[in-house]
């Protein structure tokens, strides 16, 4: 029963992200929103890099 609400949840939630990125395009101009989602997707990469290091220098601390 879990799976089947988990599955409903999630099908409800990208019919809802589908619908605000489906208006939000008509608001903004698409070369702007894929400007600004390249950035922040960039921006996150690095803080995961940063994290993943700073777990692997912990691990390596330990070690030694």
């Amino acid at each position: 029963m879990p799976v089947f609400v988990g599955a409903l949840v999630a099908i409800f939630a990208l019919v809802v992200i589908y619908f605000g990125l489906n208006r939000i395009t008509k608001i903004i101009p698409v070369a702007t929103f894929f400007r600004v989602s390249s950035i922040a997707l960039v921006l996150i990469a690095i803080y995961f890099a940063y994290e993943g290091i700073h777990e692997i220098s912990e691990n390596i601390e330990k070690l030694i």
